[in-house]
């Protein structure tokens, strides 16, 4: 931006302000910004700037701005409020010493010169919650019935004691409490509201009210109430873990949540609710063993709630052990009988392992309770076979002509109703429904392909002067891995399955633990811009770490089969670093493999290229470039093996199969259908069934709808 006229300060700071005010913080801060590159001591700016930071819970950047803005004004009040609610949310031990050692000087009164003090060190200031000239008796037995949850009693003497005292602003919070238990969220909320009307500084109506609003989906209004709990009550665990509840709302891929939990459970080792809420942040991080910890933790403190207990599920499921998962998901069930979301989750177990017949009527019972929920529907048609008179189709149609339902219900009955078109043979109505599901998809997961271009691109500079005939030794050579990879939807679920039949072999899904590695070795490394600059301990890490991380999360296998996709990214490194591993590269007729891609919904944050004609054909087209280059570089690294051979001639393509992997003949093999492993994939339907032919050539049925698609192929 150019260089601002101080004169224009005032005014471009009033325009700021006003954007702050319409709930536009990018604009406003995008104008600090300017002033301060011009003026770097406007301590008004530094506070706004610190406050919008603060809202968006970027504590460490408020710090900054607020500590500027103190420096130059010293002995401002409302700077030093901001700034201590950011030191405390931070946490920070240097930071709050020197706000510490500020404040001393600050020249504010000695009241508040020890209020911030007391709160920065962590000192819990009580709330004045007065009982008024109630009986403590009474008050004392109210606590004791909310405590067991006794709440139609504890209501009416709360009720009873409330109106006797309007002016206590406990009985309308305990009020609030019991209405929010009962899943009475509007009653709940106003009696909230009115505790804090009767009492500003009481710090468990702020937590009870800023938990509310989040259960609401009202951030914004749930981190006021938050923050100011926090500074009353900096010690409150009860807090802490709501405001990592908020973080992480804010920022899904941030380490703050993981922090205030933690934070919780140094003030109170035996608060079960951190535990759960750490157990989440586990999970998504991908650690399901952490997880089991932090939630088997919860669970021996006391915590008895449907929503801990589809977490352990998940946790057991990420972890292998899908029986144990569906039990988690039975006690959630029994917990709340009800609730959709856990007789869906034990429906997909189910689905997993194979049971269709255990998952139809959960999936129903869950349609039943949610009949709008997009997701309850396509998830049953993995393993559902609509019929033309069916009523779920009916019930779907009418569903998905509503538009003003939630866009991801939408877009999931786009997919099912998809399914369910083809089924029936409806097949002039697939792309009514397909694609709007795809556009949604886009609408609610934007993606740019060009980021997937560039890295693809980066692979090939620079493996340019690869050398499979490395010196020998180069590769970590006691583990023999089989990589199956290919396009999404080519056939690697099959291989896998196949493969995995084999008594001496154990399927491990799509683990990603070469790809990742080898990315950041190759592509994203600062230190090695060729393959050239590896060195062989390089080389020999990679294959080592990932023996380790398989042997550590399936101890006591001997060998596994890893159906990881990317793995086509790294096809010679793979085989030079892990000699004895061996690959399967899986080729489909990319018709039918890119309208299976298509038309199917991959799960959360996954192949986000296939939503579009051309997304999709820019990917494939890059995959063969990529495929190409390694069959040049290393032609005889990997096996290669096309579906449509496959399920044509299954003996004879699962004999080349077991002879590529130097796997003795097992007639299992070839019976690969009556395996019961888990399988967490698209294919899971399929894979339980003896091969068929009819999925060869089904894009001839929508040959007009595709050739958009087709005709940006590059087939040469």
């Amino acid at each position: 931006m150019a260089f601002i006229n101080p004169e224009q300060i005032p005014e471009l700071y009033r325009t700021a302000l006003e954007y702050q005010s319409a709930g536009r913080p990018a604009d406003a801060l995008a104008i600090y910004d300017s002033i301060l590159k011009s003026r770097n001591d406007v301590p008004e700016v530094h506070y706004q700037v610190g406050r919008i930071f603060l809202n968006n819970t970027e504590f460490r950047k408020a710090v900054t701005h607020l500590q500027a803005a103190q420096v130059l004004a010293p002995g401002e009040q409302e700077v030093w409020n901001s700034y201590v609610a950011s030191l405390i949310c931070l946490d920070d031990r240097k930071e709050t010493a020197d706000a510490l050692r500020a404040l001393k000087s600050s020249g504010l009164p000695t009241r508040l010169i020890d209020a911030y003090g007391s709160r920065l060190l962590g000192r819990r200031i009580k709330s004045s919650v007065p009982i008024g000239n109630s009986d403590r008796g009474e008050v004392d037995r109210l606590l004791r019935l909310t405590r067991a949850g006794r709440h139609e009693e504890a209501e009416t003497i709360a009720s009873r004691l409330g109106d006797m005292h309007p002016d206590v602003a406990l009985f309308p919070n305990l009020l609030g409490i019991i209405f929010k238990l009962k899943g009475q969220t509007d009653r709940a909320r106003r009696f909230f509201e009115r505790a804090l009307e009767i009492n500003g500084g009481y710090a468990e109506a702020h937590n009870n009210m800023g938990q509310l609003l989040l259960e609401s989906g009202e951030d914004e209004r749930a981190r006021q109430h938050l923050i100011h709990a926090l500074v009353l009550t900096p010690g409150s665990p009860s807090v802490l873990t709501n405001l990592g509840r908020l973080v992480r709302n804010k920022n899904q891929s941030s380490r703050e949540p993981e922090r205030f939990f933690n934070r919780a459970i140094k003030v109170d080792p035996g608060y079960a609710e951190a535990y759960l809420e750490l157990g989440r942040e586990n999970l998504d991080a991908g650690d399901p063993r952490q997880a089991r910890i932090n939630l088997r933790k919860a669970h021996r403190l006391g915590w008895q709630s449907a929503d801990l207990f589809l977490a352990l599920s998940r946790a057991e499921e990420n972890s292998g052990d899908i029986p144990e998962a569906i039990k988690w998901c039975d006690q959630a069930i029994a917990q709340a009988p009800n609730q959709a979301a856990a007789l869906s989750r034990k429906a997909v177990l189910c689905q997993q392992i194979g049971d269709f017949g255990t998952a139809e009527p959960l999936f129903r019972k869950a349609i039943e309770l949610e009949p709008n929920n997009g997701e309850h529907y396509r998830l049953l048609s993995a393993s559902y076979r609509f019929s033309i008179d069916d009523e779920l189709v009916d019930q779907m149609k009418s569903a998905f002509a509503n538009t003003s339902i939630d866009h991801k219900d939408r877009m999931g009955l786009g997919f099912a109703l998809t399914k369910a078109m083809e089924d029936s043979g409806e097949t002039g109505a697939v792309f009514e429904y397909l694609g709007e599901a795809n556009r949604l998809m886009r609408e609610l997961h934007p993606y740019d392909v060009g980021t997937r271009v560039k890295e693809i691109r980066q692979v090939t500079e620079f493996f340019a002067e690869f050398d499979p005939r490395r010196g020998p030794g180069t590769g970590f050579s006691e583990f023999a891995p089989i990589f199956v990879t290919g396009l999404p939807r080519s056939g690697t679920t099959l291989v896998e399955q196949i493969l995995s039949s084999h008594s001496t072999i154990r399927g491990v899904g799509e683990l990603g633990y070469f790809s990742q590695e080898a990315a950041k070795l190759s592509i994203f490394s600062k230190s090695h811009s060729s393959f050239a600059q590896l060195k062989d301990r390089d080389l020999r890490k990679l294959g080592k770490s990932y023996q380790a991380r398989v042997q550590s999360e399936f101890p006591g296998v001997v060998r596994v089969v890893d159906k990881s996709i990317q793995t086509f990214l790294f096809l010679g490194l793979a085989r030079l670093t892990l000699p004895k591993s061996r690959i399967i590269l899986i080729e489909r007729d990319p018709r039918d493999n890119l309208f299976s891609m298509y038309k199917n919904r991959f799960p959360e944050g996954t192949h986000l290229y296939s939503y579009t004609f051309n997304d999709l054909a820019m990917y494939f087209n890059l995959y063969r470039e990529i495929v190409d280059f390694w069959r040049e570089t290393t032609p005889d690294s990997f096996f290669e093996i096309t579906y449509e051979d496959l399920i044509t001639e299954p003996e004879a393509g699962t004999r080349a199969l077991l002879e590529a992997c130097d796997l003795e003949w097992e007639d299992a093999c070839l019976q690969f259908y009556r395996n019961r492993r888990m399988v967490k994939t698209l294919s899971l339907y399929q894979v339980r069934q003896p091969i068929y032919t009819s999925s060869m050539d089904a894009w001839k049925k929508y040959e007009e709808e595709l050739k958009p698609l087709f005709d940006q192929l590059d087939l040469d």
